[in-house]
């Protein structure tokens, strides 16, 4: 990756949004800033609401946007062969933290929902069990759909672009979804990858919201079901009381039903983000996280351009070692990062 230029913070005009749960660093316009953050802050209510974690604290979360997309190609993670893997953002949870970073796309639709996408998993990211790759990616694209109008929160707006991916392969089963790992995604085959968030969005869908009678609960009571001594198709029978076949015939009729649900809830009174500069220390101390947590070799080259965002100067009183030492030792920490949304690509037929 080479070393990142420590004068990235400063050739811009960072800010700083404080909400009660989260803060957004972004060298996006203020107006653009305050508008997501206030939509985030929605949104979390929503997360809360529906997951049913009432006042379970949350890592803290910070969210990175840049204004720019070749600002944010410096800090994503890199895969097994070396080369960054295409993705429209990442997150990271550490024990005691989280963060997200996230490239400025050309539509604010793609920037919203991949904030949103992100969003879900850091609520996922609260249990010490890992989830299957297609289950957190496909509630993340389920949910990554929420809007705030003036009075609702809503989600579960169909995706144009996997229903129409998965009516052109119909032959595609959900298996090849099912068993996907994490080092299958982000690589040059970025059709596999979109098929995979494509049919994990369609499943996780159709549990939550379709007209079955598969158990609401399902999605967790597989998760449940992995941990113990059984097998995954075992897991598979238990939870949703189907064959993968019988689910695959399922889920073909959902697609083409074309009927998808929307749920709504009232909005939750948040209090307004605030809005300020942001110190320059604290958009280099930001970065150097990411810098951190996008590279799994943790190699020389790599710790050195994440200490390069610590040139800059830090405020009187502040104490730089102390502030090193929490980002730094983040190599000590388990660390349990989970791969962003899909590319942002649009397959053709």
């Amino acid at each position: 990756m080479g070393v990142l230029a420590p004068a990235l913070a400063a050739k811009d005009t960072w800010l700083r949004v404080s909400a009660p749960e989260f803060t957004l660093i972004t060298s996006l316009p203020q107006r653009d800033a305050v508008a997501w953050a206030g939509e985030f802050s929605q949104y979390v209510a929503a997360m809360r609401s529906f997951f049913k974690n009432g006042n379970r604290e949350l890592a803290p979360l910070t969210v990175v946007i840049f204004s720019r997309e070749r600002d944010f190609e410096k800090y994503r993670p890199l895969g097994a062969d070396g080369r960054p893997q295409l993705m429209a953002g990442f997150f990271s949870r550490q024990p005691s933290w989280a963060i997200a970073g996230l490239a400025s796309l050309n539509s604010p639709e793609d920037v919203r929902r991949t904030i949103f996408h992100e969003g879900v998993h850091w609520f996922l990211s609260q249990n010490d069990r890992v989830n299957p790759v297609w289950l957190d990616e496909g509630l993340a694209e389920v949910f990554s759909t929420f809007r705030a109008t003036k009075t609702d929160a809503e989600w579960g707006r169909a995706i144009d672009e996997h229903v129409a991916l998965l009516r052109l392969n119909d032959n595609v089963s959900l298996k090849d979804a099912l068993f996907a790992a994490h080092g299958d995604l982000f690589g040059d085959d970025s059709l596999r990858t979109s098929f995979v968030y494509a049919k994990s969005w369609e499943f996780a869908h159709f549990v939550i919201f379709g007209q079955h009678d598969i158990p609401r609960d399902a999605l967790g009571k597989y998760a449940q079901l992995l941990s113990q001594a059984i097998t995954p198709d075992q897991a598979f029978t238990r939870a949703f009381g189907k064959t993968y076949d019988q689910m695959d015939k399922l889920l073909d009729g959902y697609l083409r039903g074309g009927r998808y649900h929307i749920a709504r809830q009232p909005l939750t009174k948040v209090d307004p983000p605030k809005i300020a500069p942001a110190p320059p220390f604290e958009v280099e101390f930001a970065l150097s996280r990411l810098a951190l947590v996008a590279h799994r070799n943790r190699s020389p080259s790599n710790m050195r351009a994440a200490r390069s965002h610590w040139r800059t100067p830090t405020p009187a009183g502040t104490r730089r070692s102390a502030m090193r030492s929490r980002t730094m030792g983040t190599s000590r920490e388990r660390s349990w990062n989970l791969p962003g949304r899909r590319p942002a690509v649009r397959a053709t037929a």
